[in-house]
């Protein structure tokens, strides 16, 4: 079963205020580092996701 469908709105309540909703292509990095390094030069923020990072798509 997915995951997101068991949560309640507030537990995923960060995906949609930080620049709105992510439902186009994201930029997935397997560190911080990397997400840190990519994001400001797209003019974005990343988002952690456990070690994970994500930086919203651009479009």
């Amino acid at each position: 079963m997915p995951v997101l469908k068991t949560l309640a709105p507030a537990a995923v309540a960060h995906l949609t205020t930080l620049q709105g909703n992510f439902g186009g292509l994201n930029h997935w990095f397997s560190t911080h580092e990397e997400a840190q390094a990519f994001a400001p030069a797209h003019g974005r923020e990343f988002v952690a996701m456990g070690q994970q990072a994500m930086v919203p798509g651009l479009d």
